[in-house]
C-alpha cells in the first residue's frame, strides 16, 4: 500500500509501478493514468490481482484479448468491465464462468444462449440463470443443476419446470423457502409438503391454503417452530392443542391464536412462564380474572401491569402485588396509591416504590420516614 502515499511522479515512475503491481495487482489504482495504459503493467497488475483490477486499466486495454482473458480468470467481477467486443467471445465468457457464475450476468446476449456456457456458470452459481435465455431456462439438465447449486435458482425456472417434482424438490434440499417458486399443484402436495414440515416449519408459509387448515401438517409445523401459526388457516388458529403446542414452543406467537384461546388459562400461562410481558397478548377474559391475577400477582413482578383497571383497583390484588414487589404500585388505581397500608408495604418491599404514591402522601410524615430507611 506503499504506492497509494507516494508522489504523484513515484506513481508514474515504472519501476515502481511494476513493482507494486507484482506484489498486488489492486496497487493499479494508485497509478498514474499514463501507466494504467501501459500493456505490461496492466497484464502484471491483472495476473496478480482478484477483484476490480480490470476495471483500473485503460479503455483501450480493455480491449485487450490476452488482458481480459488473463483477468476474467482471477476476478468473478473482470468480465462487466471488457470491451463490449470481448464480453461476446466464447473463449473468455467460457473462461469467466468457468471461475465464477456471477460473470454470466455480464456476457453478451448472443453467449446467454450458449447451452455449454450457461450450463458452466449455473455448476458455479445456481442464480446465473436468471440471465439465461428464455430457451434455456426450459431446458431440465440447466434447470436441475441451477437448482441443485443454489434452491432459490428456481424461481428462474421455466412455468412448465417449477411444476417438475425432481426439480422442486432438489430445491427444497437446499432451501425450504423455496416452495414459494413452485406451481400451485405441488405447493397442494400433501406428501411433499408434509416432508417439508417436517424439516422446517417455513414450508407452511408457502404451504396452498388447503394444507394450512391440514390439522396434522400444521401440528407438526408449530412443534417444530411456534412462529408457524401465524400461517395456519384461521380455524386452527383456534384449535387449542395446536396453539397450546405453538406457545410451548415459541410463546411469541400467543398473539396469533383466537381471540377465545388467548383467554384460555392453561395456554396463558405456558407464555407467561417464559415472560409475563406476554400477558399483552391475553383475551379481555384474562386480563378480568380474578383468580387468575391472584395467582400471577404472587409469581411476576409486572403481572398487575396487564390486568383490567377493575382488577387494578382491587385491593386485595394490589396487596398481594406489592407484597410480592413494591414496585407493582406503579399500577394500581389511584384510589390505592392513596391507601397507606398497601402504600407501607410497598416501600417495605422497595422504596423507590415512593414515585408511585399519591401526592397527598408524599407529604406524609410516616411515609417519609419509611422511605427514608
Amino acid at each position: 500500500e506503499a504506492l497509494k502515499y507516494a508522489s504523484g511522479d513515484l506513481r508514474s515512475d515504472r519501476e515502481i509501478v511494476l513493482s507494486a503491481v507484482r506484489q498486488n495487482g489492486s496497487a493499479l489504482q494508485y497509478v498514474s493514468d499514463e501507466l494504467r495504459g501501459n500493456r505490461e503493467i496492466a497484464l502484471t497488475a491483472v495476473t496478480n490481482g482478484r477483484l476490480f483490477v480490470l476495471r483500473q486499466v485503460s479503455d483501450e486495454l480493455k480491449s485487450d484479448r490476452e488482458i481480459v482473458l488473463t483477468a476474467v480468470k482471477n476476478d468473478e467481477y473482470a468480465l462487466e468491465y471488457a470491451s463490449e467486443r470481448l464480453k461476446c467471445d466464447r473463449e473468455i465468457v467460457l473462461a469467466a464462468v468457468k471461475h465464477s457464475g456471477v460473470a454470466f450476468k455480464y456476457a453478451g446476449d448472443e453467449l446467454k444462449s450458449d447451452r455449454e456456457i450457461v450450463l458452466t456458470a449455473v455448476e458455479n452459481d445456481g442464480y446465473a440463470l436468471k440471465y439465461a435465455s428464455g430457451r434455456l431456462k426450459c431446458d431440465r439438465e440447466i434447470a436441475l443443476t441451477a437448482v441443485k447449486n443454489n434452491g432459490s435458482a428456481l424461481q428462474y425456472v421455466s412455468d412448465e419446470l417449477r411444476g417438475n417434482r425432481e426439480i422442486v424438490l432438489t430445491a427444497l434440499k437446499n432451501n425450504v423457502r423455496c416452495l414459494e417458486y413452485a406451481d400451485d399443484e405441488l405447493k397442494n402436495d400433501r406428501e411433499l409438503v408434509l416432508i417439508e414440515v417436517k424439516e422446517s416449519w417455513e414450508a407452511l408459509k408457502y404451504a396452498s391454503g388447503d394444507l394450512r387448515s391440514d390439522r396434522e401438517i400444521v401440528l407438526i409445523a408449530v412443534k417444530n417452530d411456534g412462529s408457524a401459526l401465524q400461517y395456519a388457516s384461521d380455524e386452527l388458529m383456534c384449535d387449542r392443542n395446536i396453539v397450546l403446542a405453538a406457545v410451548r414452543n415459541n410463546v411469541h406467537y400467543l398473539r396469533y391464536a383466537g381471540d377465545e384461546l388467548r383467554s384460555d388459562r392453561e395456554i396463558v400461562f405456558s407464555a407467561v412462564r417464559h415472560d409475563v410481558h406476554y400477558l399483552k397478548y391475553a383475551g379481555s377474559d384474562i386480563k378480568n380474572d380474578r383468580e387468575f391475577f391472584m395467582l400471577a400477582v404472587t409469581r411476576y413482578e409486572y403481572a398487575l401491569m396487564y390486568a383490567s383497571e377493575e382488577l387494578q383497583s382491587d385491593r386485595e390484588v394490589v396487596l398481594t402485588a406489592v407484597r410480592k414487589s413494591g414496585s407493582a404500585l406503579k399500577y394500581a388505581s389511584d384510589e390505592l396509591k392513596n391507601d397507606r397500608e398497601i402504600v407501607f408495604l410497598a416501600l417495605r418491599n422497595d422504596r423507590t416504590a415512593f414515585s408511585y404514591i399519591s401526592d397527598e402522601l408524599k407529604s406524609d410524615h410516616e411515609v417519609l420516614l419509611m422511605a427514608a430507611r
